[in-house]
C-alpha cells in the first residue's frame, strides 16, 4: 500500500510507524520505500480471512 503526504517533504523523511490495535500487530506492518511524496507499507502476515469485518490501523510520524 503507498500513502501520500499532503504536502510533500523537502527532502525524505524519516517515517516510523506502530500498530494501533492488536489486530494490526499480528500482520507484522513495515515500512517499505519512502520519498518526499509518501512512502509504502507492507506486511509480513496476510490479513486473516475468517476475520471479514477486522478494522486495521496504524499510528505514523514522518520527520525530516
Amino acid at each position: 500500500m503507498h500513502l501520500t503526504f499532503g504536502t510533500p517533504f523537502a527532502v525524505t523523511p524519516t517515517v516510523m510507524i506502530t500498530p494501533a490495535n492488536g489486530s494490526t500487530a499480528g500482520l507484522l506492518c513495515a515500512v517499505g520505500s519512502v520519498f518526499a511524496t509518501g512512502f509504502s507499507l507492507f506486511t509480513g502476515n496476510a490479513p486473516t480471512s475468517g476475520e471479514p469485518n477486522t478494522q486495521y490501523a496504524i499510528y505514523w510520524q514522518a520527520t525530516d
